[in-house]
């Protein structure tokens, strides 16, 4: 029996190693988009003018914030002409008063990814000249929308 174990060890000693394995590469790919989002909006500016009392430009300011592809800024970075554009911003009262005013977007920055810690936050600023504001009619509200607008 003990001849009959060693044999059959031997035996297969031979058999494994006349088996040999085979090996390929495997390439992998990879592309990244660059893409950004608005990942929190602005809320709405309110401002409230008393012409009698201005002395210069009524401001309001609202922040947002966005995500890009680590290291992509930008290169649409925008507020938009808004519903009653004429020659400039304005607002409507819905009637025949309108309120120019001014919208100033700030510098976009590279974007770090889109991780949790990973939004940017800008304040947008909107003004009304000082002369816009004396010469305004009263109403019970002027409105517009702004379409802010960030691609990569």
């Amino acid at each position: 029996m003990k001849k009959l174990l060693i044999a059959s060890l031997i035996a297969s000693g031979f058999v494994a190693a006349g088996a040999q394995a085979a090996t390929a590469n495997l390439v992998i790919n990879a592309t990244v988009s660059s893409k950004c989002t608005i990942s929190t909006a602005p809320a709405a500016i309110n401002l409230t003018i008393d012409p009698s009392t201005v002395a210069g430009p009524t401001t309001g300011t609202s922040n947002f914030g966005y995500k890009c592809t680590k290291n992509v800024t930008p290169t649409v970075f925008t507020a938009g002409q808004g519903g009653f554009f004429s020659a400039g911003n304005r607002m409507s009262d819905g009637a025949t008063n309108f309120l120019p005013y001014s919208v100033t977007m700030p510098a976009a920055s590279a974007g770090t990814g889109f991780g949790a810690a990973s939004e940017i936050t800008k304040t947008i600023t909107v003004s009304v000249a000082l002369a816009d504001a004396q010469a305004a009619a009263a109403s019970a509200a002027y409105t517009d929308t702004v379409v802010i607008t960030v691609n990569p």
